[in-house]
């Protein structure tokens, strides 16, 4: 029995294909563009949370969090 022959796929189909397969390769880099992002975004946060409390140790800064009395209203007139 003799093999049958590929079946060549139109020039149309071959460029769809391609373009999907950039298309796929695009979204794999930009998700992992993403979490590179992410990743850098969370120690920026780490570190700034670090330099506060060491700050607050020294005493060179208030606690940001202030006493209910001490809050005032905002001024909303219009």
């Amino acid at each position: 029995m003799a093999a049958e022959p590929a079946i060549e796929p139109s020039e149309e189909l071959a460029v769809l294909i391609r373009r999907a397969e950039r298309a796929t390769a695009d979204a794999y880099r930009l998700i992992g563009e993403n979490d590179r992002w992410r990743l850098r975004v969370m120690q920026q946060f780490d570190h700034m949370f670090e330099l506060g409390a060491e700050f607050r140790l020294l005493g060179r800064v208030e606690n940001p969090i202030r006493k209910s009395e001490d809050v005032k209203p905002l001024d909303v007139r219009s």
